[in-house]
């Protein structure tokens, strides 16, 4: 039970964060954007709800799923285990093989994604950014198959109500006289940084 909720739990504590250091190297553009959008659609007063990102918080979902793309925390996932001989692309899998999705090359891979290096979350808005687009099939934050994780739903209501509400009451920024690179690697955003939190609300 668990490594349950510690599974379910780790990897939206570590995407919200992913999120929000984001927004704090980017403030005047990443994270004014989704300020923009959540005080146009929730106002200041009212708590934003899952039922908010049906309600044309599009560009916020789209930086949640740029992100679970982009950082790809879990590139491996779980293993799976070949129960009979199979071939595959010309190569052949012996039964009882341990065999690893590698989810990372799948989100990194140009045949999927426009300049993957780059973090976009236009990739997923319409041209005129009015509607969200479709999940992408190759976008495999919840890995993929019978094992694929059932809390998907749960967590991303987590990180979007997460995300949502602590925007909609704080400007993040880098600790005075501190900054930080986001776009270095894929990995060093799950390392702590110091951040200053400043109320939007008025005293």
């Amino acid at each position: 039970m668990l490594d349950f909720f510690v599974a379910g739990t780790a990897s939206s504590a570590a995407t919200i964060s992913c999120i929000i250091y984001h927004c704090a190297n980017q403030p005047d553009t990443l994270q004014a954007k989704i300020y923009g959008e959540i005080d146009r659609v929730v106002g200041s007063c009212n708590t934003p709800t899952w039922e908010d990102h049906q309600a044309m918080l599009l560009y916020t979902m789209a930086v949640i799923w740029e992100m679970q793309r982009w950082k790809t925390l879990n590139p491996f996932n779980l293993p799976r285990l070949a129960e009979e001989d199979v071939s595959l692309n010309g190569y052949r899998i012996p039964k009882g093989t341990v065999v690893l999705a590698n989810f990372w090359a799948v989100h990194f891979d140009p045949k999927y994604w426009k300049n993957p290096e780059e973090f976009d979350p236009y990739r997923f808005l319409t041209h005129d950014e009015s509607a969200l687009l479709s999940k992408p099939e190759y976008l495999l934050t919840f890995s993929i198959g019978k094992r694929m994780c059932p809390g998907e739903l749960l967590a991303t209501v987590d990180v979007f109500l997460c995300v949502t509400t602590l925007l909609q009451k704080f400007r993040v920024l880098p600790e005075e006289g501190t900054s930080f690179s986001v776009a270095t690697d894929h990995y060093t955003d799950l390392l702590a940084k110091r951040l200053c939190f400043l109320s939007r609300l008025p005293e």
